[in-house]
């Protein structure tokens, strides 16, 4: 019984939330269209599976989604043993997401055009799923200061990619290359948000990833003829 009076006050609370809550969007955390947040993962703490099973539906119907029962017990067992950084597949295309200290719920998209070719040359713009890359005044004069920016020898062949299982880039100059996986870990890119980050090659090898890390390929000493890039992400 009072786990039951438990559940019926988070659905109470959550009720009043949704009725009152209007979210702000903020442009460093665009979130993919369809993408619902839902309470942290503190509010759902200490709900058993038969409690959360009887909470999800109600959540997930506060923000348009249907779950059967198949989903609503896997909702109930990721709320449980769920990591940051993992989702789970509820039905219709709709996949559960843990997201550090929240859930989230939301249309799973891919990130990349299937038709999308394998590798884009960078000229002055190029567009690689979510990702648009726009080509700047580069000198060398001023580093590049955002991980989102990168400059180059003006002569360097390059080109853009999704990063692939085993993909290596260097760790700084004489360091050891490290597999790009290991470094989007390092910086807390989600599992779900890995597949088709891009990575930019300079002369045949990885020199950038795009707000993750760069090179020293990517960072041209001063005075040298260089090219600068951004790099921005379009998740909305």
């Amino acid at each position: 019984r009072p786990q039951a009076q438990r559940v019926r006050g988070h659905r109470v609370n959550i009720g009043r939330a949704a009725a009152q809550h209007k979210p702000v969007r903020p442009a460093s955390e665009r979130r993919a269209a369809g993408e619902r947040r839902l309470p942290s993962r503190a509010t759902l703490a200490g709900l058993d599976a038969d409690a959360l099973a009887v909470l999800w539906p109600a959540l997930a119907a506060r923000v348009g989604l249907t779950l059967d029962r198949r989903g609503t017990r896997r909702a109930s067992g990721f709320t449980i043993e769920g990591r940051a950084g993992q989702e789970v597949p509820l039905a219709g295309g709709v996949v559960l997401r843990c997201g550090g200290n929240r859930f989230v719920l939301c249309r799973r998209t891919p990130d990349i055009d299937p038709v999308a070719p394998d590798a884009l040359r960078l000229g002055p713009h190029a567009i690689l799923g979510r990702f648009r890359f726009t080509r700047a005044a580069g000198d060398g004069a001023r580093p590049p200061g955002s991980l989102w920016e990168a400059e180059f020898d003006r002569d360097a062949a390059l080109t853009v990619r999704g990063w692939r299982p085993g993909d290596r880039m260097p760790a700084g100059e004489g360091g050891r290359a490290r597999r790009v996986k290991r470094f989007l870990a390092d910086a807390r890119v989600p599992a779900f948000d890995r597949p088709g980050w891009p990575v930019v090659v300079a002369d045949g090898a990885i020199a950038w990833i795009p707000g993750v890390r760069r090179s020293d390929a990517a960072t041209v000493r001063p005075g040298r003829p260089a090219v600068r890039y951004e790099c921005d992400r379009n998740d909305g």
